[in-house]
């Protein structure tokens, strides 16, 4: 009986953990590929243990709790996938954290509307799993298979990507012109104040870089290294959304 319980319970479990470890980061990881250097598998990896673990909680809850109120948890537990789901599938453009997907309304009005919206997707959506659990069911599975093939998809292509990207990255870096070669040496996080006080208390070092320029007056383009790399190269200050 407890295992036909957690069956019943497992499909929206599975889709509601899963967005949440595996699918959504490979939607993130996809839309954002271009920044990232570490594999998404083995970023998955990491978010593999909360994933069993979030996954055995729920189930073990489907299994616990009294037999009147099961059914209800689990049509209760569709609706938050389904909200969650819906949520996810109209944040636009694959997940690209450009600034102008991610948008937190301070309106309080906009606030009442969404959240009427959400208790309204999860009320109808529990009301549906509660009186047709097994073809609800049904379909999450189907979801849940689409997104598990996208997000294999996305771990092997990324894979070929990543390491075709770095054999030419590493060719350009290794060749050098025969005429004139210009060498960027970038300190990351080495703040130029501190270098400022280590050449005042030790005056010396500073015969130690011939033909080095220091520039106390220089402004970052931006505040992390990523963003600021551009400009560095090109000399523009670059803006959300240029190629």
């Amino acid at each position: 009986m407890r295992l036909k319980l957690c069956a019943k319970a497992a499909p929206a479990s599975f889709l509601l953990v899963g967005n949440l470890f595996l699918f959504q980061p490979a939607f993130l990881y996809w839309g954002n590929q271009s920044f990232l250097t570490y594999n998404l598998g083995n970023i998955l990896m990491w978010l593999l243990p909360g994933f069993l673990i979030a996954l055995s909680l729920l189930l073990f809850l489907a299994s616990s709790i009294p037999i009147r109120w099961q059914r209800s948890y689990i049509a209760i537990l569709t609706g938050i996938t389904f909200s969650m789901w819906i949520a996810a599938l109209f944040s636009g453009d694959l997940g690209q954290l450009d600034g102008k997907q991610v948008v937190v309304s301070s309106d309080a009005r906009s606030i009442l509307i969404n959240a009427i919206l959400l208790f309204c997707v999860i009320g109808l959506s529990a009301i549906i799993a509660y009186y047709h659990t097994k073809l609800t069911n049904y379909f999450l599975i189907l979801i849940s298979v689409m997104f598990a093939f996208f997000t294999v998809w996305v771990i092997i292509a990324a894979h070929k990507s990543t390491v075709n990207s770095w054999e030419k990255l590493e060719s350009e870096l290794l060749a050098f012109s025969k005429d004139k070669n210009i060498l960027l040496i970038v300190l990351d996080t080495f703040q130029s104040d501190f270098f400022q006080e280590i050449l005042a208390k030790k005056t010396s070092l500073g015969s130690k870089f011939p033909g080095f320029i220091y520039f106390p007056d220089a402004v970052s383009a931006a505040g992390g290294t990523y963003l600021s790399i551009p400009t560095i190269h090109s000399g523009q200050v670059y803006k959300s959304g240029q190629p």
